[in-house]
């Protein structure tokens, strides 16, 4: 009788484990069928960002941005400071050239020549405005001088005054590759010192230049028509090209001078001095050459130097339309048995007139 009731207990025991693992597997079917959703978006949605691999590029991108910004931030700045710099610069100059023109105006000379090297000075600080200060300074040259030629009746004995010299230096000492414009026409320069001048492409009509210094002067390409230059030292000057037409060279002295291409036409060369000056091209015609050394002189038949016949130019010659020499034009030049001719040269007389 006892066995079967402890079948009877062991059954039932198994039956109601039975029971209970019955009950709890639904729980677990249940959990795995209806799971936490929001939990499990959030934790998709995390592995889907923090696991994209685009985020290094865009990083990399970031940092490219910003230092492109951090560049355009500074370039700005820069471009700033610089126009700042610049403004503070213009200013500066400014007031040197106003400080500098109102001493040119001044009644001392010593503040005139504190005015003269001042622009000068900012001549070569400020090359925008080189222009306008050579053209002040020309303007101070030819309201202090005299008026020429013939000096408006003032002692033609005498040199520019020392305010008026200065500005005549500091033209002739500017930089050679300067385009700037110089006027000095209708002014009295009688015994200026001008030597090794840069007067280059220089306006000179009408100047008295009588027994100025201008030796080694670059005078290329400059107007002097109607210019006084009487007994002028032009040793060793560059006139190639220069426009002299209708002036006065009498006594002057040019030797090894470039004439190459200018145009002499009128000049009056009596007893200046031409030996070995350069004059391929020059323009002689109509000149007056009456006792004029185109070459080294000599004496003529075998006696002394003929000197100037002043007395009647109807007893001198004239050459005629042809003469050439090294595409030089000697037509209808006046001279006389004192002129010395280039070497080699043998004018053409016009027995017409």
């Amino acid at each position: 009788m006892a066995r079967p009731q402890i079948q009877r207990d062991h059954r039932a025991v198994k039956s109601r484990r039975g029971a209970g693992v019955a009950r709890r597997r639904p729980n677990r079917i249940h959990s795995l069928q209806r799971p936490d959703t929001r939990r499990t978006r959030l934790r998709s949605a995390g592995r889907a960002v923090f696991g994209w691999g685009g985020w290094t590029k865009l990083a990399a991108m970031a940092t490219t941005v910003a230092a492109v910004g951090a560049l355009w931030f500074t370039s700005q700045s820069l471009h700033a400071t610089n126009d700042q710099y610049a403004l503070a610069q213009r200013t500066a100059v400014t007031d040197r050239y106003a400080k500098a023109v109102e001493e040119l105006g001044n009644s001392t000379l010593e503040m005139r020549l504190g005015g003269i090297y001042l622009l000068e000075r900012l001549a070569s600080d400020s090359p925008d405005d080189r222009a306008s200060i050579f053209a002040v300074l020309s303007a101070f040259v030819r309201t202090h001088a005299p008026s020429g030629p013939g000096c408006g009746g003032a002692d033609r004995g005498s040199a520019p005054t020392a305010d008026v010299q200065a500005v005549l230096t500091v033209i002739g000492r500017r930089d050679t590759k300067g385009t700037e414009q110089i006027d000095l026409s209708n002014t009295c320069l009688v015994k200026a010192d001008l030597n090794g001048a840069n007067l280059r492409g220089a306006r000179l009509e009408h100047a008295d230049l009588t027994q100025a210094q201008l030796e080694g002067a670059d005078l290329v390409g400059t107007t002097m028509g109607r210019a006084v230059l009487t007994s002028a030292d032009l040793a060793n000057a560059d006139l190639t090209g220069s426009k002299l037409e209708d002036a006065s060279l009498q006594f002057a002295t040019l030797p090894n001078a470039a004439l190459n291409g200018a145009d002499l036409s009128g000049v009056d060369l009596r007893l200046a001095r031409l030996a070995e000056a350069r004059l391929d091209g020059a323009d002689f015609s109509n000149a007056d050459a009456r006792g004029t050394f185109f070459d080294m002189p000599r004496s003529v038949n075998g006696g002394a130097m003929l000197s100037l016949d002043t007395g009647d130019p109807a007893k001198a010659q004239r050459t005629s339309m042809n003469n050439q020499w090294h595409e030089a034009d000697f037509a209808f030049v006046m001279f006389d048995a004192a002129t010395v001719w280039p070497a080699g040269f043998v004018p053409k007389v016009d027995t017409d007139r």
